[in-house]
């Protein structure tokens, strides 16, 4: 809407950006220091913002976005389109991160057994925090990338279904439900 109304890419992006960082921040709120079950944080969190999207939106979908946005994301440099790219570069740090630093192997103990980690005076609930912040980061870079290729945003865009395929296709690729297993390529 931002960038609809004023043109201005960047600070639009950096919007969506935000919002959804600020987004996997609350999650992680809820979930590391009130303890609240991350399955219903999450679920209701998707439930609070596809309401609050429908009502700001009036349910109509944000068209006539700035050209330079819509034409940057539909870019095919090397004859790949730019999500993939972002999304090939985004899994690679990813990948690179998570078998190199401390946070990760901190990320693997929270995930496996949180009062294991606890009990070894890992900062749980901080590590729990950063997981559901990078989430938003990702979740952030995906919108951006969705309304830039699709040319508009709409508040019904995100369907449960496209849910469904999203946990699944990390199941498959052998990333617990649980936590604490799993590699960013195999999802």
């Amino acid at each position: 809407m931002y960038m609809r109304a004023t043109g201005g890419v960047l600070v639009g992006s950096l919007i969506m950006l935000a919002s959804a960082t600020a987004i996997g921040a609350l999650n992680g709120l809820a979930v590391g220091y009130l303890g609240m079950i991350p399955f219903v944080v999450t679920l209701a969190m998707m439930s609070i913002t596809a309401g609050s999207a429908v009502w700001l939106t009036n349910s109509i979908s944000i068209s006539h976005l700035p050209p330079a946005f819509i034409s940057f994301f539909r870019m095919d440099p090397a004859g790949l389109p730019i999500p993939v790219i972002v999304a090939a570069a985004a899994s690679a740090v990813a990948a690179f991160l998570m078998s190199r630093s401390v946070f990760a192997r901190q990320l693997y103990a929270v995930g496996s057994s949180p009062r294991a980690a606890t009990i070894a005076r890992l900062p749980t609930s901080r590590v729990i925090v950063m997981s559901y912040v990078a989430a938003g980061i990702t979740a952030g870079l995906a919108a951006m990338m969705l309304t830039g290729r699709l040319a508009s945003a709409s508040a019904n865009l995100a369907s449960p279904s496209m849910v469904l395929d999203v946990v699944s296709a990390c199941v498959i690729g052998g990333v617990s439900i649980y936590g604490g297993a799993g590699k960013v390529w195999g999802a």
